[in-house]
């Protein structure tokens, strides 16, 4: 058997310090936490503000960017239900005959009615009321009454839904149905009509 033999190990003589170079050392040290202190205080300080500062100016950019979005996305919708509104001004002119409704409307509504082989009895104005926006202050919004004595329901559905597409200024805002003891196949019918027009 072969044995190993192995020699004891020697403390290393490790260089004794001078009193001059523990100084040094602790001095160095001392430099060395100042540097860090300078660098952390002056740098990283400044740093880590000018940092918060550009996030905190990116985030308002941002928010600024999205209110002028929105802006831009309102005025566009502005715009475009000012033209729709530009649209339908003309439309009703183009629809409005001129004169007083109280002098057109009647005979209007009676050869409309006709078309369907409906016949109306009286049309009267029931009020007439001012439109609130500036922009329409030359229409007014005028309610009628319209008297049927003898009208088919039938006919007469198909024959409102033609009027309101046709005559977009008007709406039918009410119906009253009466059955006719003497001939059930016919109701007496009044409508209620709210329609836009120049004063």
């Amino acid at each position: 058997m072969i044995q190993a033999h192995i020699a004891p190990s020697r403390p290393m003589n490790l260089p004794r310090l001078t009193k001059e170079e523990i100084q040094k050392s602790i001095l160095s040290l001392i430099g060395l936490v100042v540097l860090l202190y300078c660098y952390s205080a002056f740098l990283l300080g400044p740093l880590n503000q000018a940092r918060t500062r550009m996030i905190s100016a990116a985030a308002d950019g941002e928010e600024k960017l999205a209110d002028g979005k929105k802006t831009i996305e309102q005025a566009a919708l502005l715009e475009e239900t000012a033209r729709n509104s530009h649209e339908r001004i003309t439309m009703i002119d183009e629809l409005t005959p001129s004169g007083a409704p109280v002098a057109w409307l009647p005979p209007l509504l009676k050869s409309f009615f006709a078309a369907d082989q409906i016949d109306i009895g009286h049309v009267r104005l029931v009020n007439t009321m001012d439109l609130k926006q500036p922009e329409l202050a030359a229409y007014a919004k005028t309610n009628w009454t319209i008297e049927m004595p003898r009208a088919d329901f039938l006919l007469l559905g198909l024959s409102i839904a033609r009027l309101e597409n046709e005559r977009i200024s008007s709406k039918i805002t009410g119906v009253r149905i009466n059955a006719t003891p003497d001939k059930p196949e016919f109701q007496s019918v009044t409508l209620w009509l709210a329609m836009i027009a120049k004063k």
